[in-house]
């Protein structure tokens, strides 16, 4: 009889997240952020998808890099047509994906978007309780 193994796999989740809300498009809240806190989120060629009845939707990914702390900030677009990447969160136009940024930086990033009139309301989400945390995964 053959043995079974099991593989258990925990991720590490190892990033922030935040919820934005816009009644804006996706390249001019790109653009607000952009401004606001000097950095250069630009479009990225590999984007996020969801499966919408057995189909595969893009959501759209912009992507700023800092070299010299080996930080990234994503900024998803939650809603894409008729799909929604967290549903749960289905009020939230994006996401903001924070990986290694330092503290102060973080901070004054938050507090930048906060002040800007094309951003509605900015959030950190909890990841212990997010649902489909794993399409972050990237």
């Amino acid at each position: 009889m053959a043995k079974k193994y099991i593989l258990e796999v925990e991720e590490d989740y190892d990033f922030e997240v935040y919820g934005l809300a816009s009644h804006e498009r996706n390249y001019r809240v790109c653009w607000e952020i952009n401004v606001l806190a000097k950095i250069n989120l630009a479009l990225k060629s590999g984007c996020v998808f969801n499966r919408v009845d057995s189909e595969l939707v893009e959501h759209m990914v912009y992507m700023f890099e800092d070299e010299d702390y080996g930080s990234r900030i994503h900024l998803i677009c939650n809603q894409q047509g008729d799909s929604i990447l967290l549903p749960k969160h289905k009020n939230l136009s994006y996401l903001l994906k924070v990986e290694n940024y330092p503290t102060d930086n973080l901070n004054k990033l938050l507090q930048v978007l906060k002040t800007s009139s094309l951003i509605l309301t900015v959030f950190k989400l909890d990841l212990d309780t997010l649902k489909f945390k794993e399409k972050l995964i990237f």
